[in-house]
């Protein structure tokens, strides 16, 4: 999808602003490329892991600094 949105910005501002310089395409480029910087922006969190948990279990998510040992397993 990432793709096929910058290819249509390219095509868009091209003809918007090349020698044919016609504002549907340059509109329609603008539109393109600011779809694609959405979707590459939002704020949505990414699931890394996902595990589902019974009665009775527990999971314990902790951020270790960089540098910070490890504790043993």
């Amino acid at each position: 999808m990432a793709k096929l949105l910058r290819m249509l910005f390219r095509t868009g501002i091209k003809k918007g602003l090349g020698t044919e310089g016609g504002r549907g395409w340059l509109l329609f480029g603008l539109a393109a490329g600011m779809l694609h910087f959405l979707r590459r922006h939002h704020d949505e969190a990414k699931v890394s892991y996902s595990q589902k948990l019974e009665p009775g279990q527990t999971m314990i998510i902790r951020h270790y600094r960089k540098g910070e040992p490890l504790p043993p397993v």
